[in-house]
């Protein structure tokens, strides 16, 4: 049995001391009176801990999972260190939606700090391929996943599921990705 309380003391009754927890959900009463009620005349434990609440494996957690896990097996594969921002913006730039920015030579440098002060996601980078004319340049600037939508993210996600795959990763059963892509668009959705 598990409660969750925030008071405690000790009481001394006699020459015994007693924990004493208060009890703060009706659950809890119900479920402490029936423990108490059923002890039979033999050892118990109780464990006292500090609470934390549970984590869930959402997909953008699940991201930087695997994100972590590819760049560790890249970097054995090509004797080069990578990292799993490295991992994550490349997938971000093959599946990602950018804004084309045609912006002045001059201040180029500057867009493309700004795009990406302070989110990894955000990446800008000059589109040699495209042409402007003279003293201009196009910027392709990619959106980083905090600004996906449900189906973005899950194109993000299973592009590095594939790549993972590809490099022998063992990745969660499709089961759970598929459910973890459900509860990402149900808190999309709720107000």
């Amino acid at each position: 049995m598990t409660i969750k309380f925030d008071t405690a003391s000790v009481i001394t009754f006699g020459n015994d001391e007693f924990l004493s927890i208060k009890l703060n959900e009706f659950t809890d009463k119900i479920a402490a009176t029936k423990f108490v009620s059923e002890m039979q005349k033999r050892p118990y434990v109780a464990e006292l801990k500090r609470y934390s609440r549970k984590r869930t494996l959402d997909m953008n957690s699940y991201c930087w999972v695997m994100c972590q896990k590819l760049a560790e097996v890249l970097s054995i594969k090509n004797e080069k260190p990578f990292t799993d921002k490295e991992v994550y913006v490349k997938h971000i730039k093959e599946v990602g939606h950018y804004d084309k920015i045609y912006c002045r030579e001059d201040a180029a440098e500057a867009f493309i700090r700004e795009w990406g002060y302070d989110r990894i996601g955000r990446v800008a980078e000059i589109d040699i391929s495209s042409n402007c004319r003279k003293g201009w340049v196009c910027v392709n600037a990619y959106h980083g996943s905090s600004d996906y939508n449900v189906d973005e993210m899950s194109r993000l996600l299973d592009s590095i599921i594939w790549e993972c795959k590809d490099n022998d990763i063992d990745v969660e059963p499709p089961e759970k990705i598929e459910k973890m892509k459900a509860e990402w668009q149900a808190k999309e959705q709720s107000p």
